[in-house]
């Protein structure tokens, strides 16, 4: 972990990227240091994929709609969470449950999902 500091969110949207054709989410929040920062824009998902690709959209949404228990995205503005900033490069890496001990780190879940869906496309034959 990095460093934990406490954030309202401030805005939440769901887009398709038209210049590169993909679908995208993030999250705007309000820091406690004062600044603001987004979280997310991840590219999700795109009709220009070739390949079948592991369930990021859904996770993605799952995942933030969970830290925030909100059903959803228009829900969440005005939520407190925690963030998890990475110290060399401020990046927000998790957003975190503002009471709960319990966080969502995108990369790790894609991660997880990507060598899931490696792991039955190998045994699957394809």
């Amino acid at each position: 972990m990095g460093k934990i500091m406490n954030a309202v969110i401030t805005s939440a949207r769901l887009h398709l990227e038209e210049s590169y054709n993909f679908l995208t989410i993030d999250i705007v929040v309000d820091r406690e240091d004062g600044f603001s920062q987004v979280f997310g824009g991840a590219s999700l998902a795109s009709p220009n994929w070739e390949k079948a690709t592991p369930d990021y959209t859904g996770t993605y949404i799952l995942g933030l709609l969970k830290i925030t228990d909100c059903k959803d995205l228009e829900a969440m503005k005005g939520k407190a969470v925690k963030i998890d900033v990475d110290t060399t490069s401020d990046i927000i890496v998790g957003v975190g449950h503002i009471i709960k001990n319990e966080w969502f780190y995108p990369a790790k879940e894609f991660d997880r999902l990507r060598t899931e869906f490696e792991t039955k496309e190998r045994e699957n034959g394809k």
